[in-house]
């Protein structure tokens, strides 16, 4: 449960918005376990609902061998905000990646310029964590142009990861204060694009092979479409 703080953080990070409510998930997709030959793996999801602005989903994947968590935000198609996404994997005491972006998925937003600003100046705050290695052609296909993708080499890395994406999600927190609108036209572009940003991630989750081996098709199937990118 390397990264299990990660959940906690977040929450306290939009405790301020009042209108913040954790989702009861049903059970078998709230948490799922499988044991495997070297222990129990277990699926463990935090989903909020931040009512009229967007949802938060954090998804944290544990075994004796493994730790990935990924936490996203998708806001309502007719707020001018951002996605966000990160994502951070461990096998075994082995680090394997971290990529955080914030995406604006319809432009112009009128939010577009201080997005860019929030993400430069993480960069400039942690030039240690710019990226290291290719980027795999996945996410390529949907970046900012301005993400963190990291490879680190040492598992004490993701504690200044872990303060990196609070930071961001701290920046992401004070556009949610006073989100400008979408027109009726534009909401619908928004939503089409946040769609299909949702879709790229389904088909191209690094989890996806793990949870089908585990879990089985049809349960991942489900989690994917209806939960995690519905």
């Amino acid at each position: 449960m390397y990264f299990h703080a990660l959940i906690e953080e977040t929450e306290a990070v939009f405790s301020r918005f009042s209108c913040l409510n954790k989702i009861e998930l049903p059970n078998r997709f709230a948490k799922i376990e499988h044991t495997e030959y070297d222990g129990v793996l277990t699926l463990e999801n935090h989903f909020y609902r931040l009512n009229d602005l967007g949802h938060i989903r954090l998804a944290h994947t544990y075994a004796p061998k493994i730790n990935i968590i990924a936490t996203f935000f998708f806001p309502d198609p007719d707020l001018q905000l951002p996605v966000y996404s990160m994502e951070f994997v461990m096998l075994g005491e082995k680090p394997i990646i971290a990529l955080m972006d914030m995406a604006c998925l319809l432009k112009p937003m009128s939010e577009s310029k201080t997005v860019e600003d929030f993400m430069i100046s993480a960069h400039a705050a942690y030039p240690e964590y710019s990226r290291n290695q290719p980027l795999p052609e996945w996410f390529d296909q949907c970046r900012s142009g301005v993400e963190f993708f990291f490879r680190p080499t040492l598992p004490e890395a993701f504690k200044g990861l872990s303060q990196l994406n609070l930071r961001l999600l701290q920046n992401l927190t004070e556009l949610i204060l006073t989100p400008d609108s979408y027109g009726n036209e534009d909401a619908v572009l928004h939503q089409n694009n946040i769609q299909a940003y949702k879709m790229h991630h389904r088909i191209n989750s690094p989890g996806l092979r793990l949870m089908n081996r585990s879990f089985g098709p049809e349960w991942t199937q489900e989690y994917l479409g209806s939960y995690l990118f519905g």
